[in-house]
C-alpha cells in the first residue's frame, strides 16, 4: 500500500511539473494601462498643438480649371503624435487630396490624458485662392442654436428675391460638381412604410464675399451651398406619391422640413430624388435624414403628410424683467417665398427672439431657428418691421424680450 502511495505522488509531481509550464504560459498578462482612447479637438486645440506643418501645394490641374475654396480635412493623430488617417469633410476634389497629402506630414505634441496617450481626432481647414494661394484655416462652428418658445406664426406665399445671384448659382454648382460625396445620417423607424436606403450631399462654403453682412440678417450667415441626392425604396403593397423629409442638424439642432413630389413609386421599387442647389447656414455633413410623412396614389396620407409635425425646442427663457402686461403686436405682415425654398419644397418656421423696446419698435433679432434658401433671411427682414404695445410694469412701458414664430408652407 506505501508503495502504491509513493507511486501516486510521483506521478503527481510529474504530471505537476509537466503542466506548470503550460499554464503559466495560457495565463493572460494583466496590462499596466488601459487601451488609447480616442478623444476629440478642437481646430484651434489641435492647430496649436502642431509641431511640424506643410501647407498642400496648389494642384495644377485645379488652378488651370479655375478651382478654388475652402476644404476642411478630419485627421487622426495616434499616440505618438503621428497623422494615421484622413479623410475630406467639405470641398473640392482635387483640393482636398493636396489638402490630406500635406496632411499626412504634420505631426504634433502627444496628448495625454491622466498621465496615458490617447489618439486624437479632429479637423483642419485650408482655403485655396482664386489668385494660386493656400491659407491655413481653423474651420468656423456652425451657427449656433439657442432654442425658442412659440409665440405667433405668419403664413406665406408671395416670391422674394432670388438667394444667389446668377453668377453664384453658376459658380456654387460647378463647385459642387466638384466636390465629394458624404453620406448623411439616416433615421429609418421600425416598419417604416418607405425607407431611406441611401442619402448623400455635396457641400461648399460660399464666399465671404457673397454672404450678407449688414445688420438686417442679425448676425445670421446663409455660409454653406449643398447639392443632396435621397434614395428611398417603398416597403408597402401601394403605390406612393409624395413623401415629407425632416432635416436636423445634430450639432446646432436646427430643423426643418422638404416635401418633394415624387413619380409614382410601386411596391418595392426604389427612386432618386435630387435637391440641386440648396442655400443653408451650419455645415451640412452635420445633418441628419428622416421620413416624416407619405402620400399614397389613392390619396390617403400616412405620418406628417401634407403638413409637417410641430418640432419641440427648448432653451433658457429671456432674461425679462416682471411686468404686468406683455408686448402685444399691432401689424401681421405676410413674409414671402423664394423661388428656391419653393423649388425645394421648403416648409417649416423661422423662430426669433425679438428686444421689443419700450417705444414699441423691435429693437434687435436673435435667430433661433433657421430655414434654408432665404426664408430666414425674409423672417428677419419681417421682424423689423413688426410694430408692438410695449410690454408694461406699474403703467411705465419697459424693454421685453420674446419669441416668435414665422411659419414657412410652400403649398
Amino acid at each position: 500500500m506505501k508503495n502504491y502511495q509513493s507511486y501516486c505522488a510521483v506521478l503527481f509531481l510529474l504530471a505537476w511539473l509537466l503542466m506548470a509550464p503550460y499554464a503559466s504560459a495560457q495565463k493572460p498578462e494583466k496590462s499596466p494601462t488601459q487601451s488609447p482612447r480616442v478623444i476629440g479637438k478642437s481646430s484651434s486645440g489641435l492647430q496649436q498643438s502642431a509641431v511640424k506643418r506643410a501647407l498642400p501645394a496648389y494642384p495644377a490641374a485645379a488652378k488651370a480649371q479655375g478651382r478654388s475654396g475652402e476644404v476642411l480635412i478630419e485627421i487622426k493623430v495616434d499616440k505618438d503624435g503621428k497623422v494615421m488617417a484622413t479623410t475630406p469633410v467639405l470641398g473640392d476634389q482635387l483640393l482636398a487630396e493636396a489638402a490630406m497629402q500635406a496632411l499626412r506630414e504634420w505631426e504634433f505634441v502627444p496628448t495625454q490624458i491622466a498621465g496615458v496617450a490617447v489618439k486624437v481626432i479632429g479637423v483642419i481647414g485650408f482655403v485655396f485662392t482664386k489668385d494660386g494661394r493656400v491659407i491655413e484655416k481653423a474651420p468656423s462652428a456652425p451657427a449656433g442654436f439657442v432654442g425658442a418658445e412659440a409665440a405667433g406664426n405668419m403664413g406665406s406665399v408671395e416670391t422674394a428675391p432670388p438667394v444667389v445671384s446668377e453668377n453664384e448659382r453658376t459658380d456654387l454648382l460647378q463647385k459642387l460638381h466638384n466636390a465629394y460625396d458624404i453620406s448623411l445620417r439616416r433615421n429609418n423607424p421600425e416598419n417604416v412604410v418607405l425607407e431611406i436606403t441611401k442619402a448623400t450631399i455635396k457641400a461648399v462654403r460660399r464666399d465671404e464675399k457673397d454672404l450678407a453682412t449688414t445688420a438686417e440678417t442679425a448676425g445670421y450667415a446663409a455660409d454653406f451651398a449643398m447639392q443632396a441626392t435621397i434614395e428611398i425604396q417603398n416597403e408597402t403593397t401601394k403605390v406612393i406619391t409624395g413623401a415629407g423629409f425632416k432635416f436636423t442638424n445634430v450639432e446646432t439642432r436646427q430643423v426643418f422640413f422638404s416635401y418633394p413630389n415624387l413619380l409614382p413609386v410601386n411596391s418595392l421599387e426604389s427612386q432618386q430624388i435630387h435637391y440641386e442647389l440648396m442655400i443653408l447656414s451650419g455645415n451640412p455633413a452635420s445633418l441628419q435624414v428622416e421620413l416624416v410623412g407619405v402620400k399614397f396614389a389613392d390619396g390617403k396620407t400616412a405620418g406628417a403628410f401634407p403638413g409637417h409635425p410641430q418640432v419641440g425646442l427648448t432653451a433658457p427663457p429671456p432674461d425679462n424683467p416682471k411686468v404686468d402686461a406683455k408686448p402685444r403686436p399691432l401689424n401681421r405682415l405676410r413674409p414671402n417665398y423664394s423661388a428656391d425654398a419653393r423649388r425645394n419644397k421648403i416648409t417649416g418656421a423661422v423662430r426669433l427672439q425679438l428686444k421689443v423696446g419700450a417705444e414699441g419698435a423691435v429693437k434687435s433679432v436673435q435667430v433661433l431657428n433657421a430655414l434654408p434658401d432665404g426664408l430666414t433671411e425674409e423672417a428677419i427682414r419681417i421682424a423689423r418691421v413688426l410694430q408692438f404695445q410695449p410690454a408694461m410694469s406699474k403703467g411705465v412701458p419697459v424693454e421685453y424680450a420674446i419669441v416668435i414664430e414665422v411659419e414657412f408652407d410652400w403649398r
